[in-house]
């Protein structure tokens, strides 16, 4: 009789042991799905549906493990309690700087980025309490280029910028060590200064802060230069019109600047630049789609220290390209000097 208590007894232990294994792997498959039914948005039309929930699983554990309640709206983290710092966080620029690392440092990355964006808030409740007084913070002033969709985004109201083309603009910011900030018109109002002298002090400090890296490289039928930089300023290019120069061909050149970390340049010399065309537009607009820090997808024709549009479309993945007629016309110069 004891034996047979004795069974019993192990065969209820063994079975509740099986019934909480099944419990850990169904618990364990439910985790690893979490969030898999959302969709992927516009915003991070770059991600597939696998990549876009591992990247939003590992937002929200990095704000759970902090005690934040978020919610995510439209590439917009917006942070519902306590005091992050910021409240309104947008992640395309973080979700493009995941796309093209390996994911298995993706929660590494966020992590730093928002660690980063806390110490950045610490520095500028210390900052915010000198910003008055010019002479300690105009080694902070800086000009960086934007997609006016920025502007749009953060309010006209509050920042001070100038048109560079009529979709990039020009914008004076705060160059802090954590992080960019928009200057804002009150700033300018409290130092006494003209805009003009900040933009050329922002130009000058960014330009000695951050040398740029410019290479030749070969495309196979024709050369370009490529100016890029690890920091967010390689746009500045074309802010220097004395150094731009060196870049230039006889007819001008062919500039795109497809994100804030790079600047192509191809100089107009002869009919070579219909190639160049042809192959430039969709890799300005690849680069553009991948960021981060999109500025661009157009193709410039710099001429006369003017960036002008040189307008295209792609039908039935066809380039149809619609050139300006001083741009024709400098094409039927070439054409007689060929």
């Amino acid at each position: 009789m004891k034996q047979n208590v004795s069974c019993r007894k192990k065969k209820d232990k063994a079975r509740t042991m099986k019934i909480k294994y099944f419990l850990i792997i169904i618990i364990s498959l439910f985790s690893s799905c979490k969030g898999q039914n959302r969709t992927v948005p516009v915003w991070a039309k770059f991600f597939d549906k696998k990549e876009y929930n591992f990247f939003i699983d590992i937002i929200e554990e990095y704000f759970k493990q902090k005690n934040f309640e978020i919610s995510i709206n439209d590439g917009v983290v917006i942070v519902e309690n306590g005091d992050f710092g910021l409240n309104n966080l947008g992640l395309v620029n973080l979700a493009q700087i995941c796309k093209q690392e390996n994911r298995n440092v993706w929660k590494e990355i966020v992590s730093d980025h928002f660690n980063r964006m806390i110490e950045a808030n610490e520095f500028q409740t210390d900052f915010n309490k000198k910003i008055k007084d010019f002479e300690q913070i105009q080694k902070y002033i800086g000009v960086r280029l934007y997609h006016k969709e920025y502007i749009e985004a953060v309010g006209k109201e509050n920042t001070v910028y100038k048109e560079l083309t009529d979709e990039i603009v020009e914008l004076l910011v705060f160059d802090l060590p954590h992080t960019v900030t928009s200057i804002k018109p009150e700033n300018v109002t409290a130092w006494n200064r003209q805009t003009k002298e900040l933009f050329d002090i922002g130009f000058k400090n960014i330009k000695s802060n951050y040398p740029l890296e410019i290479s030749q490289q070969d495309m196979k039928d024709y050369k370009i230069w490529l100016i890029q930089s690890d920091n967010v300023f390689a746009s500045n290019i074309l802010l220097d019109k004395k150094d731009l120069k060196k870049y230039i061909g006889k007819h001008g050149a062919l500039i795109g600047v497809p994100h804030r970390h790079a600047v192509i340049i191809y100089p107009i010399e002869n009919l070579e630049v219909a190639k160049a065309i042809n192959s430039l537009i969709p890799i300005i607009k690849g680069m553009n789609n991948e960021g981060p820090g999109s500025i661009s997808d157009r193709l410039y024709w710099y001429k006369d220290n003017q960036l002008i549009n040189l307008p295209y479309n792609f039908l039935d993945n066809k380039l149809q390209f619609y050139p300006p007629d001083n741009f024709v016309s400098m094409l039927n110069e070439l054409k007689k000097e060929d």
